[in-house]
């Protein structure tokens, strides 16, 4: 029961990562060209200067860890839950609170890794 739920999010969740970095730049390009006045050359040659390709691989690599400890927990939860409607409703609220818990303490080691090994640049 919880394969084919953790092969679905691992495959998933970085092609959501990609999805959300490319709109994220999309969007931010077109509101600085649009709105600031900023021309093409310089928003991509600022944006070459501060996003790095480790930033991009971080990002899937975080997002696929975290794809795994929601499935790992949530598959747990939903397996203990007991007492009808309420004991899943109770499983599952104890579910997003542990992934909140878990993914903001692996997502701080994460970044202290990669800012420890992959020191930001600063212009």
């Amino acid at each position: 029961l919880v394969m084919p739920r953790l092969l679905a999010l691992v495959l998933i969740a970085p092609a959501l990562c990609i999805f959300i970095i490319l709109s994220g730049s999309a969007t931010a390009f077109v509101m600085a060209v649009s709105f600031t006045e900023v021309t093409p050359g310089s928003f991509w040659m600022s944006f070459g200067t501060f996003a790095k390709m480790v930033d991009v691989w971080f990002a899937l690599g975080k997002s696929v860890i975290f794809a795994v400890i929601v499935v790992i927990v949530s598959a747990l939860r939903g397996m203990e839950a007991k007492g009808g409607p309420r004991g899943v409703a109770d499983a599952v609220n104890s579910s997003v609170v542990l992934n909140v818990v878990c993914i903001v303490f692996v997502n701080l080691a994460l970044t202290q890794l990669q800012n420890m090994f992959f020191p930001m640049s600063v212009a």
